[in-house]
């Protein structure tokens, strides 16, 4: 029988080398299944971006707003005449003309720094009959003239006697736009209130 070992001793060698090669070719081809499973995953999908609709509503507002001041800028709606100023006009007017435009008497008065719509305009006369309301409900006014003149007009800064600025007042509810080259941008917030609230002219 010990002949016979030596034979058998290599057949066994023989029989483990295969039996560990053929494991290593299962443990590879496993491995590559595994990474080519991994590389075909699904990526996680990115999370929605949320809406800003709100944000987006208010920048075109804004943008709006400043191409309407510089067209105003540019087509200056009250040309007006330095002079020195005169006294201060104080009282009841006796004539409500339009939304800017009021009579003392035999002088004429325009508020100095807004715009309201002309008579011609389907908003002329419910803008004149809001500056006349406003004059009713805060009694006698006070204009302080600017010496500035347009058209014969006194270009005047009114409040009324409550202290109420009619200028603020038109443009504020929605009857006047605001003149920044006059205004220097002080009624430009009032405007923008105005016209995202859809107040006065700025309903329709």
């Amino acid at each position: 029988m010990a002949l016979h070992d030596p034979p058998r001793r290599a057949q066994a060698r023989t029989l483990e080398g295969s039996d560990s090669q053929a494991r290593l070719r299962k443990l590879q081809k496993r491995f590559k299944t595994s990474s080519r499973g991994l590389g075909r995953g699904r990526r996680p999908r990115p999370a929605p971006r949320p809406a800003h609709r709100p944000a987006l509503r208010l920048g075109l507002t804004l943008t709006l707003l400043f191409a309407m001041v510089g067209a105003w800028v540019l087509l200056d709606p009250v040309p007006a005449a330095r002079v020195v100023p005169s006294e201060r006009i104080s009282g009841m007017p006796t004539r409500v003309i339009d939304g800017d435009t009021f009579d003392f008497g035999p002088l004429r008065v325009r508020l100095e720094s807004v715009d309201a719509p002309e008579m011609s305009t389907p908003h002329g006369e419910p803008a004149r009959r809001h500056l006349a309301s406003l004059i009713a409900a805060g009694g006698p006014i006070r204009c302080e003239d600017t010496g500035a003149r347009t058209y014969d007009r006194i270009v005047a800064h009114c409040v009324t006697a409550q202290g109420r600025d009619l200028e603020a007042a038109m443009v504020e509810d929605g009857w006047a736009r605001d003149i920044p080259r006059f205004s220097h941008g002080r009624h430009l917030w009032r405007q923008l209130r105005a016209t995202v609230a859809r107040r006065g002219m700025h309903a329709g």
